[in-house]
């Protein structure tokens, strides 16, 4: 098994709300994680503490100087603090197996994705492009128990909705 990525992990979250023209669709990226693979068998750990706020998304580019660094601090200790709960569940794992495909582009990963509380299935498709992995997939957090971030009396909100993507070095 390697440990040995060298990839990215982008976490994108998606605005809504009465006041949602002020606010921002946001882009989060994992500083460290750990993978570990082999052929088939694939176990992604995030330390929750290793979230970063990269900046706001406008029309699919990062803006990374629209959030200032208190901004950033402020949606950080509110993601630690009231929706991840990292004090009490300070890891999200990933477990499972890579499936046969008919082509060598393309295939899925199935497994469980342990978020908060909860473990639930995730299948995921992966493409190879180039010397890369590519893999996004959409998670509902509420399914994990995980109540999306709401400000000014339910005005400005999160969505119930945040796509996952990462890109990895090909076996």
């Amino acid at each position: 098994m390697t440990t040995s990525h060298g990839g990215t992990l982008h976490i994108f979250t998606f605005k809504h709300g009465l006041l949602s023209k002020v606010a921002h669709d946001l882009r989060l990226s994992v500083a460290k994680f750990s993978l570990e693979m082999d052929e088939t068998q694939i176990e992604l750990t995030i330390p929750v503490s290793q979230l970063q706020v990269d900046g706001a998304m406008k029309r699919g580019e990062l803006r990374e100087k629209t959030l200032s660094k208190k901004d950033k601090r402020d949606i950080l200790d509110n993601m630690h603090k009231d929706v991840l709960r990292s004090g009490v569940y300070p890891e999200i794992r990933f477990t499972g197996n890579a499936e046969e495909s008919a082509g060598d582009r393309q295939f899925h990963v199935t497994g469980e994705l342990q978020l908060g509380a909860k473990t639930l299935p995730l299948r995921a498709l992966v493409e190879r492009v180039g010397d890369r992995l590519h893999s996004k997939v959409s998670l509902v957090p509420s399914r994990w128990g995980i109540k999306p971030f709401s400000a000014m009396l339910g005005a400005l909100k999160v969505k119930d909705r945040v796509e996952i993507e990462i890109v990895l070095p090909a076996p």
